[in-house]
């Protein structure tokens, strides 16, 4: 008798320590977290089929959708035991789950991995200007040059290196990321001449007709604005379940303008022979940039560029882009895989 008590006893508590570890947590879902999860859960056509017929047919909580989710979080390695549930609220686009923490991380960690969750995507930039020294001395130009990202830090030690700009941005997927440390140069694209004619002081001084031009003017016309400094711009998009990025990247450098004088020289008018100058001055704007489309996985650093902006005075040196693209939740917190600059 007893040892019935005593075991009875042990089953009582076993039942009550279980029943205060369950949780019930709540979390968002992305849109195409329906399709992800009927592929993993191992459902035939027909099954996938009813399920999507259900969620159409705009039932809050679909069970034999419930019941494939709960298939495919098992096949992930999330446990299920007495009493922990598992419920969609498609109005909501919320997963109900109540389950063990262990479990409830387990179930985390897969919906992360998935991207099942609604994310964010980051990228994080270095502008960087290194002199042609700089960069032989890291084995920038050799055939096994080292990694982005050690590249950058033995850069970093460097005499003749400079970080333009360091931006970091964040978009939905597929959102284009622009970020600018700019300044605006306004000029003009196009001259107005006017030749304002006068009386000479005296008949002899006057050509042939009896007037003389008193002054040549310039005005400038048709007004236009270039960007100084670093530009951004970027579209990341998310290939399949991984978390391989797909980028389309325009970065560039756009230096001081360097004037030079298209102006013309008018022929002597004057009586004094002398020509008229006019001056009609174009900035030439150094640019160094590069625009590609690449893959690389969320995290990974990689360097672009390498090249000069096309001037005799900057051709020693060169501009490169360091590249850390990365996956948030809406927390701004960095989803499993990271690491960069």
């Amino acid at each position: 008798m007893k040892q019935t008590l005593l075991g009875l006893a042990v089953l009582l508590g076993v039942a009550f320590c279980r029943a205060e570890e369950l949780e019930s947590r709540s979390y968002r879902f992305a849109p195409s977290a329906y399709a992800k999860m009927l592929l993993r859960s191992g459902a035939d056509e027909e099954e996938r089929g009813k399920s999507l017929q259900e969620l159409e047919a705009g039932d809050d909580f679909a069970f034999d959708t419930e019941v494939l989710w709960r298939r495919a979080f098992s096949s992930c390695g999330v446990q299920w035991p007495v009493d922990a549930r598992l419920g969609i609220d498609k109005r909501r686009s919320r997963l109900e789950v109540t389950n063990t923490p262990a479990n409830l991380a387990v179930l985390e960690k897969a919906m992360r991995e998935m991207l099942l969750m609604p994310f964010l995507v980051e990228v994080d930039a270095r502008f960087v200007r290194a002199k042609r020294a700089a960069l032989e001395a890291v084995g920038y130009f050799e055939f096994d040059r080292p990694p982005a990202k050690e590249l950058y830090s033995k850069l970093l030690a460097q005499k003749g290196v400079s970080v333009l700009a360091s931006p970091c941005v964040q978009s939905i997927p597929g959102g284009q990321i622009l970020a600018k440390g700019v300044t605006e140069l306004s000029y003009p694209r196009d001259f107005d001449v006017w030749i304002v004619c006068g009386r000479c002081a005296t008949t002899n001084d006057a050509p042939k007709g009896g007037t003389c031009p008193e002054s040549v003017a310039v005005e400038p016309q048709d007004f236009t604005v270039r960007e100084i400094g670093t530009i951004l711009e970027v579209t990341v998009d998310v290939e399949g379940e991984a978390d391989l990025l797909s980028l389309d990247l325009d970065a560039r450098y756009v230096g001081q303008p360097l004037w030079k004088d298209f102006g013309l020289t008018v022929p002597p008018l004057r009586p004094d022979g002398s020509p008229t100058v006019l001056p009609m001055q174009q900035p030439i704007f150094p640019c160094a940039g590069v625009r590609t489309h690449y893959e690389a996985q969320a995290g990974e650093t990689s360097v672009h560029g390498g090249v000069t902006d096309g001037t005799e005075a900057g051709k020693d040196d060169f501009y490169l882009f360091f590249i850390t693209p990365r996956l948030l939740d809406l927390e701004g917190k960095a989803l499993p895989v990271d690491g960069g600059l």
